[in-house]
């Protein structure tokens, strides 16, 4: 590539992908997103999506219970909840506590019969799935012409790989250190796991968004390298802005005041509408992007390279 491109000037369409980008290219980018987010309604948008994560968040949790209180423990569902502590606020932990632990102390012949219904608790489930397939459409700025039959579809293969994330999630934030402890490493080796544990489940989640803004919106595949920027920097994003809300809510948030015995399901629903909000604009920085490097136009449809 030639090298005699300026630092700041936008190289544009010369990019082959998002490496190639100057501090002028990301500078668009960034403004572009900024003004893009606002137009799209972005912060609306997130709110319809996170009513819907809520209304499929406890058909999802029904069907993990399904599987792992066959053999877990209600002990084992609070150690595994605790993990989450710091990143998750105060009162989700609570309600998932709480919630996880009823499912897991009921009969066992209680869950064997949840567990041959777990598929309609996935089906329930991807109603947040397909809230967010929505949402990426309009960040993409695409129109919804899958049929029924393969939109549905898809939004059960990715309400299952949200499964198969959570799990993985559980056994990184939980399962790590406690192998650390068990094989009795010492101090630094727990500084280490709990290092580790953070950064492999960023990875996680990055791999995790990239899958859904590929698969996600009703487009034709885009290359990875296209994905991987906006997952990245949502993930980042998502992260920080998690914890401190987390941080907010421990140290001067007053919801149960306001809201009541409802405070804990507010602070859920402003929990996964920020969530959302990161996530969507995590695709509008994949969008401009492409756009910047004219690879396709915004609802065109067309192959990216």
């Amino acid at each position: 590539m030639d090298t005699s491109f300026s630092k700041t000037q936008p190289i544009g369409a010369q990019a082959r992908g998002p490496s190639d980008f100057n501090l002028g290219d990301w500078k668009q980018v960034f403004i572009r997103t900024k003004d893009q987010v606002r137009y799209d309604n972005v912060g609306i948008v997130s709110a319809g999506v996170a009513f819907y994560a809520f209304l499929g968040l406890f058909p999802l949790l029904a069907a993990l219970v399904a599987m792992y209180g066959l053999f877990a423990s209600p002990e084992d569902v609070a150690v595994i909840v605790d993990s989450f502590r710091g990143v998750v606020p105060e009162d989700i932990i609570n309600i998932l506590e709480v919630q996880l632990t009823r499912l897991v102390s009921e009969d066992k012949v209680a869950t064997y019969a949840a567990a041959i219904s777990i598929f309609i608790a996935i089906w329930s489930g991807s109603k947040a799935i397909k809230g967010m397939m929505a949402g990426l459409n309009i960040a993409y700025g695409e129109s919804e012409n899958r049929n029924f039959l393969k939109k549905n579809l898809m939004a059960i293969i990715l309400t299952l790989g949200g499964v198969v994330t959570g799990i993985f999630s559980v056994l990184l934030v939980a399962g790590l250190p406690a192998l650390f402890s068990y094989l009795s490493l010492g101090e630094f080796a727990q500084v280490i796991a709990q290092v580790a544990r953070w950064s492999l489940l960023a990875v996680l989640v990055v791999t995790a968004l990239s899958v859904l803004y590929r698969w996600g919106p009703d487009r034709k595949a885009v290359h990875w390298k296209w994905i991987t920027p906006g997952s990245t920097m949502a993930t980042i994003i998502w992260l920080i802005a998690s914890g401190g809300f987390s941080w907010y809510v421990s140290n001067f948030g007053n919801y149960n005041k306001t809201y009541g015995s409802l405070g804990a399901i507010a602070v859920l629903l402003i929990w996964l509408s920020i969530s959302s909000f990161v996530f969507l604009m995590g695709a509008e920085i994949d969008s401009e992007l492409e756009k910047q490097a004219g690879v396709g136009d915004r609802g065109s449809g067309n192959q990216l390279r």
